[in-house]
């Protein structure tokens, strides 16, 4: 499914209920600024995720939740300034993040937790200055 380069600013968590079958869902280039809990519940199937070119600056822990076949996911060109904790601990298969040219400046330990199969990690053109300790631990390891 493809929403991209419209005028979406929010998106209901129920939105994309029955939509099991769909594998990629681009809603790049919108004005979404933050991801709910469970807003991707229903997608089970969905591998690819495209949220680039938006204006996020928030999402929550459990937004990712229901992702379980993601294997690519595009958050570059946001608003972002950290790495919470267990942010993408239910993305188990995921194997490319790209998060470039956001703003983010802290890494929180945990932040890749449940990333085991991350091949390709994109933070370039962000302001990192802090990482936290034992990040690195959690980059291609299971929980």
């Amino acid at each position: 499914m493809t929403i991209h380069h419209n005028q979406l600013f929010d998106i209901d968590k129920d939105a994309f209920r029955g939509l099991i079958s769909f594998q990629v869902l681009n809603l790049a280039n919108n004005y979404i600024t933050d991801l709910k809990g469970d807003m991707f519940l229903y997608l089970g199937s969905c591998t690819q995720l495209y949220l680039n070119h938006n204006s996020i600056s928030e999402i929550e822990v459990n937004a990712f939740d229901g992702l379980r076949y993601l294997k690519k996911l595009y958050l570059q060109a946001n608003y972002l300034t950290n790495l919470k904790a267990d942010l993408f601990s239910s993305l188990f298969d995921c194997t490319h993040l790209y998060l470039m040219e956001n703003e983010i400046s802290t890494i929180h330990s945990g932040a890749f937790r449940g990333l085991a199969n991350l091949l390709v990690l994109d933070l370039s053109g962000n302001k990192i200055t802090n990482i936290e300790q034992q990040v690195s631990l959690y980059l291609g390891a299971p929980l």
